[in-house]
C-alpha cells in the first residue's frame, strides 16, 4: 500500500514503510528544528480496485471507503526524505463508508475546530489526476490536504478527529506525538 498526497507542490508519494496504522505512536525525530514540528491532516480514498488513466466518472467505481490522516513536517528537516521518514504518514484507524461521507470533521487540538471535508466528487478527481501517472492497487490511498495544519507543542500530545453521526460521535483518527 502506498499513500498518494495531493499537496500545493505536486503529488507526495509515502510507501507503505512510512506509514503509521493501529493507533501506534509517532516518535519525534532527532533531525529537524526543535519545537517545529507540524501536523497536517488530510482526507481520500482507500483504493479497492486496480486501476490506471481513471476517468473521474468512473473513479468512484475504484472506492468504497474514505479514511482521515495526519501528516508531519518540520521546516529544518531534509525536504527530500520528509515524505519517506518512518512514521511520515499517520492512518486513522476507522474507515467512513464513502456512502454515509460526512461533509465535516472535528479536530479537537487547541482549540477544538470543525473542518470542511472535501465531496467525493474532489475525491473522484484527485483520483483521475493521480491515476495518469501511477497505477493504483487495492489499498493504495489518495489524500487530499484539508485546511488543518498545526505545530505541535512538546510530546506527549494528542490529535484527534472525529465525525458526528446524529448525536453519536465517532473518533476516525488519533495522532499520538511522543
Amino acid at each position: 500500500m502506498k499513500a498518494i498526497c495531493l499537496t500545493p507542490n505536486g503529488l507526495r508519494c509515502v510507501p507503505d514503510s512510512a506509514t503509521i496504522t493501529r493507533r501506534n505512536p509517532w516518535f519525534v525525530p532527532a533531525d529537524g528544528t526543535p519545537g517545529e514540528w507540524r501536523v497536517s491532516i488530510y482526507y481520500g480514498a482507500v483504493i479497492s480496485r486496480l486501476g490506471m488513466c481513471i476517468r473521474a466518472k468512473f473513479a468512484h467505481r475504484y472506492y468504497n471507503r474514505l479514511v482521515v490522516a495526519a501528516a508531519t513536517s518540520n521546516p529544518g528537516a531534509d525536504p527530500y526524505v520528509a515524505w519517506m521518514r518512518d512514521g511520515a504518514l499517520t492512518v486513522g484507524d476507522v474507515d467512513i463508508d464513502k456512502e454515509q461521507a460526512p461533509t465535516a470533521l472535528t479536530l479537537s487540538f487547541m482549540p477544538e475546530q470543525e473542518v470542511k471535508l472535501p465531496s467525493n466528487e474532489d475525491i473522484d478527481s484527485a483520483i483521475e489526476a493521480v491515476s495518469q501517472y501511477v497505477t493504483l492497487k487495492t489499498g493504495d490511498l489518495v489524500l487530499l490536504p484539508l485546511d488543518a495544519e498545526y505545530v505541535l507543542p512538546a510530546p506527549p500530545c494528542d490529535v484527534t478527529a472525529q465525525v458526528c453521526d446524529g448525536d453519536n460521535p465517532c473518533r476516525v483518527l488519533l495522532f499520538k506525538a511522543r
